[in-house]
C-alpha cells in the first residue's frame, strides 16, 4: 500500500461544551451554517461558492445563472461581515474543516493510518528545484 502525507499539526481537541450529534457526511453538508437575509446557507453552498465563485477552484463573478441569487447573498455578506479577521464565507468553509478534522471518523482514520505506519513525516524544508 502507498504512504500518504498528512498534517504534522494536530488540530487539537475540539471545543468543550458544545452540542455534538453523528450525523452523516451528506447530512452534515447540508446542514445550515449560516442565515443571510433571512435565507438559510447549506455547508455545501459555501465550499461551492468559495470553490466555483471566490477562486477555490476557478473565479466565476457571473451571478446569472438560475440558483445563483444565493451566490449574490453570499457576495453581499462576504463584503459586508468579518469574522476573526476572515470574510465570512471563508470563515465558514474554515468551521467547515475544523468540524471535520474534529469527527471521531477522521480520528480514528488518523489513528489507523499512524498504527498502520503509512504516516510519512512533514518535511521540515522543501526540495529546492
Amino acid at each position: 500500500m502507498g504512504q500518504f502525507l498528512l498534517l504534522s499539526r494536530d488540530p487539537g481537541n475540539p471545543p468543550v461544551g458544545g452540542a455534538r450529534e453523528a450525523l452523516k457526511l451528506s447530512q452534515f453538508t447540508q446542514d445550515r451554517c449560516m442565515v443571510i437575509q433571512g435565507r438559510a446557507i447549506t455547508r455545501h453552498i459555501v465550499v461551492e461558492y468559495t470553490a466555483n465563485k471566490l477562486g477555490g477552484i476557478h473565479q466565476d463573478e457571473r451571478r446569472n445563472r438560475k440558483g445563483d441569487e444565493i451566490f449574490s447573498l453570499l457576495d453581499w455578506a462576504a463584503q459586508t461581515v468579518d469574522l476573526a479577521e476572515k470574510r465570512i464565507p471563508y470563515f465558514a468553509v474554515l468551521a467547515t474543516g475544523q468540524a471535520l478534522i474534529w469527527s471521531t471518523d477522521i480520528r480514528k482514520f488518523v489513528e489507523q493510518v499512524i498504527e498502520r505506519q503509512l504516516l510519512v513525516p512533514a518535511p521540515l524544508e522543501y526540495p529546492n528545484f
